[in-house]
C-alpha cells in the first residue's frame, strides 16, 4: 500500500487484520496518530509508516519494541517510542487546576463610614489582613450560616468594616446567601448603598465586588 498518495488517519477498520505479517504504508500522506492496535497484531513482523504525517506519541509495545522491524521516519512531528528512535520526548500539557481550599467562603462585606456612595473593591486577601486573619477577637456576631468580623481596612483611609463570613459546608448556606445579597441589592436606604454585583476569586466567591455604608457601626 505504499505510494498510493493515501490521506487522513489510518481508519480503525484496519484492527480487524491481525494476521497480517507486513504493512508498508509508507510514502503517503498519511496523519494523526500511530494507532496503539497496532501493539496487538501478534504476527506483524515488518512496520514501515516512513515519510507520511503521523505525530504524536509511538507506541511502545508489539512490534514498535522490534526498531529494527518498525520504520518511522520521515515523521517529523512524532515524539516518544523506543529509545532506539531517537524521537525527542512527548510534552504533555498540564491542567490548569485551581487550587482547592480547605473552606470555602462567601464574604458579604459591609463598610461602616461618614464617605456615603463611595464604591470600594475589597479581595479575599484584603478582608482577611483586615480582620487579623478573622481573628476571634474581632468577632462580633455569629449565626446559622457563618460570623461577622469586624476589620479595619488600612489601605484605604483606616476604613472600619463589618466581615461576614458564609460557610458554605453547611447545609442551605450558599441559597439562604443568595438571598440576602437579593434582599440587600434591593433595600432603598439614605445610609446604604445597595449591592450591585458578585465576583468570584479563584474557588472563593465574593459576595459583593462593590461594597454598601452604613453611616454608623
Amino acid at each position: 500500500m505504499t505510494r498510493n498518495s493515501f490521506e487522513g488517519p489510518i481508519p480503525s477498520s484496519l484492527e480487524t487484520l491481525r494476521g497480517i505479517e507486513l504493512l508498508d504504508l509508507s510514502n503517503n500522506n498519511l496523519s494523526g496518530a500511530v494507532p496503539k492496535f497496532l501493539e496487538n497484531f501478534k504476527f506483524l513482523q515488518l512496520l514501515n509508516l516512513s515519510y507520511n504525517h503521523f505525530e504524536g506519541e509511538v507506541p511502545t509495545q508489539g512490534v514498535f519494541k522490534n526498531t529494527s522491524a518498525t520504520s518511522i521516519k520521515g515523521n517529523s512531528e512524532l515524539c516518544g517510542g523506543m529509545p532506539e528512535f531517537q524521537l525527542p520526548k512527548c510534552e504533555y500539557k498540564k491542567s490548569k487546576k485551581r487550587p482547592k481550599l480547605t473552606l470555602a467562603l462567601k464574604l458579604t462585606i459591609s463598610a461602616l463610614s461618614g464617605l456615603l456612595g463611595i464604591a470600594l473593591i475589597v479581595s479575599f486577601l484584603l478582608s482577611l489582613k483586615a480582620t487579623d486573619g478573622f481573628s476571634s477577637t474581632n468577632l462580633i456576631g455569629e449565626g446559622s450560616f457563618g460570623s461577622v468580623y469586624k476589620g479595619i481596612l488600612h489601605d484605604h483611609g483606616a476604613l472600619l468594616v463589618a466581615v461576614k463570613v458564609i460557610n458554605l459546608s453547611h447545609h442551605g448556606a450558599s441559597k439562604s446567601f443568595l438571598a440576602e445579597c437579593e434582599a440587600l441589592k434591593n433595600i432603598r436606604h439614605r445610609n446604604l448603598v445597595k449591592v450591585l454585583t458578585r465576583v468570584q476569586v479563584l474557588t472563593i466567591k465574593i459576595g459583593i465586588s462593590r461594597l454598601w455604608y452604613t453611616s454608623s457601626w
